[in-house]
C-alpha cells in the first residue's frame, strides 16, 4: 500500500499558521511589520543598486545624490506630525507614542518613562533620551522612512502640551544613529466648546465589560439600533470590580470614543457614521445583581457634552443543568507560545470548552479560575445542533494528582442558565505491550518540526509521527513535543474489510538519530497510546523507525503525460519581481507553471518561452523536484485527488512552452527520466492582461491540514493551483 504527500506537511502548516494568527501587542505587531518590511527593501535596494550600476553617468548621479544626502544630515529637518497613537505598556512603566505623516512616512516612536502610577507623560515637562526605554534586544526609539527602514534615535526630546480647548501639542527633536536630525511638531485646533448637551440613553441586553491587560476597564454599548455606539476604557487596576467614579486623567482616551448613526445614507444604503474622539470624560460607574449601569458626562471633539446613561443587563439564571463527564481532555500543546490550556469536556449532549491561563503546565494549572479574570473564559454547547454560549460569570476548581485531573464549578451563561460542571479525567493505565517496526517511513522538516510517516513491510500497520523541536532533529522526545492531533499509530489492517485500530498517542519517551549525509533519522522508544474506539485498550508500543528524506526527483513518474485543460489562471502578484504564474485545475490533474518576464509585466507575450533554471526573461521555471519539507517546486503537472495533493507528479526539467497569439498555452517538456509531458491549456478565465499585482487581494488559512490561498474570490492550493 503507497501513501505519500508531495506538499508541506499537515504539522507544518498547521504550526506556521497558528503562529500567523497570534495576537500581537500594537509594539510586537510594529517590530514584526518593520522587520518584514525591511527584508523587502533590502532585496529592492539591491536591485535598484543593479541598475544604477549599468553606467559610469548613472554611478556619478547615484554618488552626487549620495553626497547631498550626507550634506542634508547637518541641517535638522521640520516635519509636521498628522497623527498620533499611543498605549501604556504597565510591566515596563512606559508611554510608547507613533508619532506620523500624511504619507506614514516619516513615522517616529518614542517609549517614554512615566512617574509612578502614572499612565502618560507629565505636561509640560521635556522628556530627553535618557528618560526613554532602552532594551538590549530592541530599541523603541526610531524613525521609518518612505521604505520602512528604521533608523535608531542617539538623542531625542519629547513635550507634550494641552491648551484649554483640549488641543494637544507635541514638540520634539531626534538625532539617529546616522546623523540625521528632525524638529518633529503636532498641533491640533482647540475645539469650539458648546454650552448643549445632547443625552444619549443605551441599553443592552447583556454586559460588554473587559478587563485589559494595561490595567483597564473597557465598557461597550449601544448599536445601530439605538443611534450610538460608545465605548469608554478606564484605568481602575482592580480586576475584581468596575465600579467608581471616573474622570481625568482616569480615562483611557486613547481607546475611548462615540460613534454616531446619522440619518444620512451612502451609495449602498447603509448609515453613514460619525466617529468623536472624547477630550475629557467624568463617568460613575455602578452594578447590582441586574445590571451594570455607567452615567456621566463626554466632551467630544464636535464641541458637544453628551449626557450618557447606559444599562447593560446582566443573565439571570433561570434554568438549570448538569454537565457531567469523565472524558475531560487537556490541550497544552501551544502553551510555550500562548500560555493558554485548553479544557473540553462531553456528556454526549451538551458540551463545555474552557480556557484558562496558569503559570505552569499539569500541576501548576490547579486552582480556582473565575470567568472574565486573567483571561479565563468559557462557552457552553447545549447539542451538537445550537451554538455555543458564552459565559458570563462562573468559578470552577481544577485538581492536578499524579496525571489524573478534576473539574468542579458552575458557569451562568447567556441564555439564563446555570451549567454545574463535574468533569474529570483518568490518566490511562498500560494493559499490553507490543513491538512495531517501520523500516521505510517517509521523512519531511522544516527548521521547527518533522514529520515521519507510512507502513511496515507488510502494509499491516501505519504510523505518522509530527514533533516539534529546537535544536536539530536528533534528540530526546516526549509527548509534549508531539502534535497529538496530527499524529497516530494503525495497526490491524484488514485488506478486505477496509477495518484497522487507530491509536492516539498519550505518553511517549523518544529518542531520534538523524544522519545529515543520507538525511536518514533512526527513532527508537516507547509509546502509551490509546484505542480510538475502545478507550480501555491501552498499548505501550516499543518502537523502531527509520525514515528517510525522499530525493528531490524520487516521486517522478517514469511515463509519459498527457493533459489538456479547458481554462487557466494567472496570478501576476509577484510581477513586479518578474514572475507571472499560471495554473489549472480540472479535478483531475493540475499543472503549475512560473514565467520570467520583465519587472513590472502583468502580460504573456505570444511567443516560446524555454525551460530551464536560468530565471532569464523570457523563460519558464525548471522544477527542482521535491525539497526537505516535502513542498514540491514549479513547473509540474499530474493526477490528484481530493485534497488537491499529487497522487502522480511530472517535474519539468526542459522543454519549451508556447504562448499563442489566441491566448492558448502549448506545454511540450520532459521530465526527470526523460518522460514527456503535452499539455494544452485553452482559455485564460481572468484576462491577463487586466490583472494587476497591486490590486490582488490574498489571504492564507488552514483547511483539513491544508493551506489554501483565497485571491480575489478564487480559492488555490499552495502550489497555485485552484481548487474548486
Amino acid at each position: 500500500m503507497k501513501k505519500f504527500y508531495l506538499i508541506l506537511c499537515a504539522l507544518t502548516l498547521a504550526m506556521t499558521v497558528s503562529a500567523q494568527v497570534r495576537v500581537l501587542t500594537p509594539k510586537q505587531a510594529k517590530k514584526q511589520q518593520l522587520s518584514a518590511q525591511a527584508l523587502k527593501h533590502d532585496k529592492r535596494a539591491l536591485i535598484d543598486f543593479g541598475k544604477l550600476a549599468k553606467s559610469p553617468m548613472e554611478l556619478s548621479a547615484f554618488a552626487q545624490q549620495q553626497s547631498v544626502a550626507k550634506a542634508r544630515k547637518a541641517e535638522a529637518q521640520d516635519v509636521t506630525i498628522t497623527d498620533v497613537y499611543s498605549v501604556y505598556y504597565p510591566e515596563t512603566g512606559t508611554i510608547w507614542y507613533s508619532l506620523s505623516t500624511d504619507a506614514f512616512a516619516p513615522s517616529f516612536s518614542f517609549s517614554i518613562y512615566v512617574p509612578e502610577g502614572k499612565r502618560d507623560v507629565e505636561l509640560g515637562k521635556t522628556y530627553t533620551f535618557a528618560d526613554m526605554e532602552h532594551d538590549e534586544e530592541y530599541n523603541p526609539n526610531y524613525w521609518d522612512d518612505e521604505d520602512w527602514v528604521s533608523h535608531e534615535f542617539v538623542e531625542a526630546t519629547f513635550t507634550k502640551t494641552v491648551g484649554s480647548g483640549y488641543d494637544m501639542h507635541i514638540a520634539a527633536t531626534v538625532t539617529d544613529v546616522d546623523g540625521n536630525k528632525f524638529n518633529i511638531h503636532y498641533d491640533e485646533e482647540p475645539i469650539d466648546i458648546k454650552n448643549e448637551k445632547i443625552n444619549v440613553t443605551l441599553v443592552s441586553d447583556r454586559p460588554d465589560a473587559q478587563y485589559l491587560d494595561d490595567g483597564s476597564w473597557m465598557l461597550r454599548a449601544g448599536g445601530e439600533a439605538q443611534g450610538y455606539s460608545l465605548q469608554v476604557s478606564y484605568y481602575c487596576n482592580d480586576r475584581t470590580s468596575l465600579v467608581g467614579t471616573f474622570k481625568g486623567e482616569d480615562i483611557d482616551y486613547s481607546n475611548t470614543s462615540l460613534v454616531v448613526f446619522t440619518d444620512e445614507v451612502d451609495d449602498y444604503g447603509d448609515r453613514i457614521l460619525k466617529t468623536l474622539s472624547v477630550k475629557y470624560a467624568d463617568v460613575t460607574v455602578s452594578e447590582d445583581a441586574a445590571a451594570i449601569y455607567m452615567k456621566g458626562e463626554l466632551l467630544c471633539d464636535d464641541g458637544y457634552t453628551y449626557v450618557v446613561d447606559v444599562t447593560m443587563k446582566k443573565p439571570q439564571p433561570d434554568n438549570y443543568a448538569n454537565i457531567t463527564s469523565t472524558s475531560l481532555s487537556v490541550d497544552d500543546y501551544w502553551f510555550s507560545m500562548t500560555k493558554e490550556i485548553k479544557l473540553f469536556a462531553s456528556d454526549g449532549t451538551q458540551s463545555v470548552s474552557i480556557s484558562i491561563f496558569p503559570e505552569e503546565t499539569n500541576e501548576g494549572m490547579a486552582g480556582t479560575y473565575t470567568i472574565g479574570q486573567n483571561g479565563t473564559r468559557a462557552a457552553v454547547r447545549p447539542s451538537e445542533l445550537e451554538d455555543e454560549i458564552e459565559a458570563y460569570h462562573g468559578t470552577f476548581t481544577v485538581t492536578y494528582d499524579e496525571g489524573n485531573i478534576t473539574l468542579t464549578g458552575s458557569l451562568l451563561c447567556f441564555n439564563n442558565t446555570v451549567y454545574t460542571l463535574e468533569l474529570s479525567y483518568t490518566k490511562p493505565v498500560k494493559t499490553r505491550e507490543q513491538s512495531l517496526e517501520f523500516n521505510n517511513l517517509t521523512l519531511f522538516y522544516n527548521d521547527a518540526s518533522f514529520e515521519a510517516f507510512g507502513y511496515n513491510d507488510d502494509s499491516t500497520q501505519a504510523i505518522d509521527l509530527a514533533v516539534d523541536y529546537e535544536e536539530g532533529i536528533s534528540g530526546d522526545y516526549t509527548e509534549e513535543n508531539i502534535a497529538a492531533e496530527y499524529s497516530f499509530v494503525a495497526t490491524d489492517f484488514n485488506a478486505e474489510t477496509g477495518t484497522a485500530k487507530h491509536f492516539r498517542i498519550l505518553e511517549a519517551n523518544l529518542h531520534c538519530d538523524y544522519n545529515e549525509a543520507d538525511m536518514t533519522a533512526e527513532i527508537t522508544g516507547k509509546m502509551l497510546c490509546q484505542n480510538m474506539d475502545d478507550a480501555t485498550d491501552i498499548p505501550e508500543f516499543t518502537v523502531s523507525m527509520k525514515a528517510t528524506v525522499p530525493a528531490p526527483f524520487e516521486k517522478d513518474e517514469n511515463e509519459d503525460f498527457a493533459h489538456n485543460f479547458d481554462e487557466y489562471m494567472v496570478d501576476t502578484e509577484s510581477a513586479e519581481f518578474g514572475n507571472i504564474s499560471v495554473s489549472a485545475n480540472d479535478g483531475e490533474a493540475a499543472i503549475g507553471l512560473e514565467f520570467w518576464v520583465a519587472e513590472g509585466e502583468t502580460t504573456l507575450a505570444a511567443g516560446v518561452y524555454p525551460i530551464n533554471d536560468t530565471n532569464e526573461i523570457n523563460t519558464v521555471t525548471a522544477s527542482k523536484g521535491m525539497n526537505a519539507s516535502g513542498r514540491v517546486t514549479v513547473s509540474l503537472a499530474g493526477f490528484i485527488n481530493d485534497s488537491m495533493q499529487f497522487t502522480n507528479v511530472w517535474y519539468m526539467v526542459s522543454g519549451n512552452v508556447t504562448v499563442g497569439e489566441d491566448g492558448v498555452i502549448t506545454v511540450d517538456a520532459l521530465n526527470s527520466n526523460g518522460k514527456k509531458i503535452n499539455c494544452t491549456l485553452l482559455a485564460n478565465v481572468n484576462g491577463v492582461a487586466d490583472v494587476k499585482a497591486d490590486v490582488v487581494k490574498t489571504t492564507k488559512y488552514l483547511e483539513n491540514g491544508q493551506i489554501l490561498i483565497s485571491r480575489n474570490g478564487k480559492v488555490y492550493s499552495l502550489q497555485g493551483i485552484q481548487v474548486k
